[in-house]
């Protein structure tokens, strides 16, 4: 099985539309200690529920996550 690895860094928050396209995510804080590392599943679902399942706020529907 071919897997394709793309990276990319961004300082900035990415359009929602760009973000969609990754399966992915690792997020870093400062320091590099590891935030968030798995999928992001279909309209960010997966990644938003581990947030909010850890205490951050809800993300509506049209806000860019």
């Amino acid at each position: 099985m071919l897997q394709l690895i793309l990276i990319f860094i961004s300082i900035h928050q990415p359009s929602g539309e760009l973000f969609q396209l990754f399966d992915k995510l690792l997020l870093l804080r400062k320091g590099g200690q590891t935030v968030y590392f798995g999928d992001i599943g279909e309209k960010s679902s997966t990644m938003l529920n581990y947030f909010e399942r850890n205490g951050a706020p809800h993300c509506d529907e049209d806000a860019n996550p």
